[in-house]
């Protein structure tokens, strides 16, 4: 009774919620305009000035949604600096790089909201986005990023395949539906001895890219592996790929014994 006195006595601790109110209260006048709830003329204002206010302390959502406020009053050079205060705060804050990319987007600066998507989503699910929104055109860089950090992916290849062919782009995706089948060690199907020869050098180097990647990280095995499939991809270099696999699995013998 005594602790619980004392308790009593000692008052309800208060926490500080000023900024808990502002973003609440920003929030809730932000969606009143964005629905048409309300007169834009009242909740604007309130919800920017709310909004402001938790975004000074520290809300990214609060800042997000400010932004969000400026851009449909087309004020876009202050949502971008309000966007880029709340990625500072929050980096994983996913919306705050798409509603960044979309206004650099309507900017017509179609190669900074590109980076921005790469940079908040990663370059896979930037290219899928765009797809899915049919904007092929703009998933294709990122899918050549994708096949750049994975370039013996046959499914990497075939992505991109399929946004070139989207994208109006039919010779191109041809080779990388070529590459893509001699990276599976199948026939490349119908096509000129030139573009047979164009596609085994891109899966063979592929192939040595990623090898050599195994071999900076220790995996031998993984080496070998891409070796013996750059070898059976059938390009120009057979002789130096020979070399290599003897001296890598010479190594594994080692490793191994």
């Amino acid at each position: 009774m005594a602790d619980l006195s004392a308790v009593v006595e000692a008052g309800i601790v208060r926490r500080n919620v000023a900024s808990d109110i502002a973003f609440a209260w920003g929030m809730t006048a932000h969606l009143a305009a964005v629905r048409g709830l309300a007169a834009a003329a009242v909740t604007v204002p309130a919800a920017a000035r709310s909004l402001r206010a938790a975004a000074d302390a520290g809300e990214a959502e609060a800042a997000v949604a400010l932004a969000e406020i400026l851009l449909w009053a087309e004020q876009h050079s202050p949502a971008l600096a309000v966007l880029a205060e709340a990625r500072e705060q929050e980096p994983k804050l996913v919306r705050a790089w798409l509603v960044a990319a979309e206004i650099e987007r309507r900017l017509g600066r179609g190669g900074v909201a590109a980076d921005l998507l790469r940079a908040g989503l990663g370059a896979e699910s930037a290219a899928r986005l765009f797809e899915l929104v049919g904007l092929p055109d703009l998933a294709v860089p990122f899918y050549e990023t994708v096949c750049r950090l994975a370039p013996d992916e046959a499914a990497a290849r075939e992505d991109l395949r399929r946004t070139l062919w989207k994208s109006y782009r039919y010779q191109e995706a041809a080779h990388q539906a070529r590459v893509g089948r001699a990276l599976a060690a199948q026939d490349v199907g119908d096509a000129s001895p030139e573009e047979r020869a164009r596609a085994a050098r891109e899966a063979e180097a592929a192939l040595g890219d990623a090898a050599l990647a195994r071999l900076g990280a220790g995996d031998l095995r993984g080496a070998r592996l891409h070796l013996e499939r750059a070898r059976a991809a059938g390009a120009s270099n057979a002789e130096r790929i020979d070399e290599l696999l003897a001296l890598v699995r010479e190594a594994e013998e080692r490793a191994g014994g």
